[in-house]
């Protein structure tokens, strides 16, 4: 954070129209509903990911719950 404000990259394509995969973006607290960092070795927060665990297949929720950290 700087100034207040999270500075980060889009890691997918949103659904809100205008933004694209790889575009920087930089939200205040306020604007964010949920978050995830992903170092490539671990990953943080992911709230709506860990909560759709239960509809997607069982080797791929697994592989996700050893990602997680936090």
């Amino acid at each position: 954070m700087r100034n207040g404000v999270f500075q980060g990259r889009l890691a997918n394509d949103p659904v809100t129209p205008g933004y694209r995969a790889g575009d920087p973006v930089e939200l205040s607290p306020d604007e964010i509903e949920d978050w995830m960092i992903n170092t490539g070795e671990a990953r943080f927060g992911g709230y709506t990911v860990r909560a759709m665990m239960g509809d997607m297949p069982a080797a791929q929720a697994e592989e996700l719950r050893r990602q997680f950290r936090d």
